[in-house]
């Protein structure tokens, strides 16, 4: 997926999206020089000219910060996908304020 990633660039909507699963799968292990990378690609994709590609960066990296124990972290970012990308496919067949309505009820996120 690497070679993939590099091969396509960050530039096109195949490299971008890629990138995303990469930070996924590089999320999912225990290195921490994988979790670094992971969340320096995730910034650097929130940061893309794209909508869809910003909201998709900004849900898994809340979603990994919420899994790993800093909820507090999370909300701001969940809120945004809520407010700034309310309109935008985050998931398949889930807008940002429809993902934001499913995570008031996450346990995890009612102390933050």
């Amino acid at each position: 997926l690497r070679r993939f990633v590099a091969g396509w660039g960050p530039h096109e909507p195949a490299g971008k999206a890629a990138s995303i699963e990469l930070a996924g799968r590089l999320l999912g292990t225990t290195a921490a020089a994988d979790r670094r990378e992971a969340f320096a690609v995730l910034q650097r994709l929130m940061a893309d000219p794209d909508p869809a590609t910003r909201a998709a960066a900004t849900d898994r990296l809340a979603t990994a910060l919420a899994d790993n124990g800093h909820p507090e972290h999370a909300v701001g970012l969940y809120a945004r996908l809520g407010d700034e990308f309310k309109t935008v496919a985050v998931r398949p067949g889930q807008t940002g304020s429809e993902r934001l309505a499913t995570l008031l009820a996450d346990r995890r996120l009612l102390a933050h």
